[in-house]
């Protein structure tokens, strides 16, 4: 089971990466150029206020230091596809979600490596000699994710008639394997998940519902329009769990680092879940 994770996570991420890329054209990057200050927004609460987020609660709750760990890598991958598919179902502004999910993709190759070392050292009162090394990392990332999404966009640029039509397709059945894995390992390790759910439970919905509410709140006070505070909100709220769960067990090696990232996206839809149900009745 360990080698199947180890295999088809990263190859999931990658082709879950492309499908994001065969939707990307010019005019997704138009909010860029015409009101950069909405972005730079969007990626301080994801880049920046994210990580500590995770860090100030951290030091709050007395959690286990591999659950510690994970909670902080989860954080350091902020956006996601799911995060998109969130933002149409709750009626946001879906360029504005996919602009940040792509931004912080790319930004992240190069903040992830430091922001985990940074929690292998610094969180859940212990440490560690083991360290990722960086470059190695930001290679590796970037291969899983940069790599795939240029490919997708080129693909696009090409051939956007069989783009239009792969798509979904890709996307859905990704996302629905994606799931179905994580499930499988839910069930293998049900054990250690039972204790993980009591020990992290709280922390998990605590984090989520702080982080959407920072979203919303910082949405807020820079004046966005409704439907880019409900982006941001669902933004926010949503971390990259298969990036999470790819650099636990196959850059790490630690199952026990993946459990935070698989319990949390399990909250996290039920609170986005519960975004898209007001939005569609009002």
């Amino acid at each position: 089971m360990e080698n199947l994770i180890q295999f088809v996570f990263p190859l999931l991420l990658a082709v879950i990466m492309g499908s994001m890329g065969l939707s990307l054209t010019v005019e997704n990057f138009k909010t860029l150029i015409t009101e950069p200050k909405v972005v730079f927004v969007g990626l301080i609460a994801q880049i920046i206020f994210l990580p500590l987020t995770a860090y100030i609660l951290l030091g709050i709750f007395d959690l286990p230091w591999e659950f510690s760990v994970g909670f902080m890598l989860l954080a350091a991958c902020p956006g996601a596809a799911t995060s998109n598919v969130a933002t149409h179902l709750a009626k946001g502004d879906l360029a504005f979600s996919v602009l940040l999910t792509v931004l912080t993709s790319f930004i992240t190759v190069f903040t992830i490596p430091y922001i985990v070392n940074f929690a292998l050292t610094s969180v859940g009162g212990e440490a560690t000699a083991f360290t990722l090394p960086v470059g190695k990392t930001m290679l590796r990332i970037f291969l899983l994710t940069i790599l795939p999404l240029g490919v997708g966009m080129f693909v696009r640029a090409k051939r956007e008639a069989f783009a239009d039509r792969m798509e979904n397709p890709v996307k859905i059945i990704s996302v629905i394997f994606l799931m179905f894995l994580m499930v499988g390992v839910l069930i293998k390790e049900f054990a250690l998940f039972k204790m993980a759910f009591q020990t992290i439970g709280p922390f998990a919905i605590v984090f989520n519902v702080v982080t959407m509410s920072m979203g919303f709140l910082l949405a807020t006070i820079f004046a966005f329009s409704l439907k880019r505070k409900i982006t941001l909100t669902i933004e926010v709220g949503f971390q990259n769990v298969s990036l999470g769960i790819v650099l636990a067990t196959t850059f790490l090696n630690n199952m026990q680092f993946a459990i935070p990232s698989i319990l949390y996206i399990f909250f996290a839809y039920v609170t986005s879940g519960i975004i898209i149900i007001y939005r569609q009745r009002h």
